[in-house]
């Protein structure tokens, strides 16, 4: 049990509760699709603002908030899964915040298109679990039956990783996790639509607003504007 002691009428509070009460972390909770937490945590830095991250896949963000975990703002991923959450919670704000689209990277290929997804091995996140892969596969159904490919598939943080280590000779990963040591080429509309995300806001908490309003702003939306190459790094 802690104990205060009394000196001339004046309560002497422990230091290290002192302490712990200055270090404390932000009750402000931002949950985010996972291909999204780079971008926050740019916008959490940048912008110096104060909250927790916590990243995961759109539709298990989507199942933590039904089993009744709480969140202050939720950054998902596809209008398919806006309908949802707009259909299951309260949302009192939401708003388009940014776009991704599919990048296909190669350190041993000089130059990258289509015609790389032919007699090469290509890395892919598993599309049973994660959203990457199932986009690459609609990149792939939509290039057609033709490729002569072997997939390896992984998670999707290991995917690039692959093409790292040269387990792959190209990958298919988010625009958003582009550096500048591989060669790449970017799907256009035609073949993979670019990738929607969306903030909502779940309450009308005053802190709440605050961080919305920062996320949104017109400062915050360049610095993480695909047109930008933000992550090009």
């Amino acid at each position: 049990m802690f104990k205060t002691k009394m000196m001339s009428g004046v309560f002497m509070i422990p230091l290290f509760l002192l302490l712990n009460s200055c270090t404390q972390q932000s009750n402000t909770q931002v949950h985010t699709a996972s291909s999204f937490y780079p971008s926050i945590h740019l916008l959490k830095d940048s912008l110096s603002l104060d909250f927790n991250i916590q990243q995961a896949a759109t539709g298990i963000l989507f199942k933590q908030l039904s089993l009744g975990q709480k969140a202050d703002i939720v950054i998902i991923s596809q209008a398919e899964w806006l309908d949802r959450f707009n259909k299951d919670f309260e949302i009192f704000e939401s708003k388009l915040i940014a776009k991704n689209r599919l990048c296909m990277i190669s350190k041993q290929d000089s130059i990258i298109s289509l015609d790389v997804l032919n007699s090469k091995e290509l890395g892919i996140a598993n599309p049973d679990f994660v959203p990457l892969g199932y986009y690459s596969m609609q990149v792939i159904s939509q290039v057609g039956d033709s490729i002569n490919t072997t997939f390896h598939f992984n998670s999707a943080s290991q995917v690039k990783k692959m093409a790292d280590i040269g387990e792959v000779s190209s990958a298919i990963i988010y625009q958003s996790q582009l550096t500048k040591e591989y060669n790449y080429y970017c799907f256009p509309d035609s073949i993979q639509p670019d990738i929607s995300y969306f903030i909502l806001r779940m309450n009308d908490k005053e802190k709440t607003i605050s961080i919305f309003n920062q996320l949104t702003s017109s400062n915050a939306i360049k610095l993480i504007s695909l047109e930008d190459q933000l992550y090009l790094k």
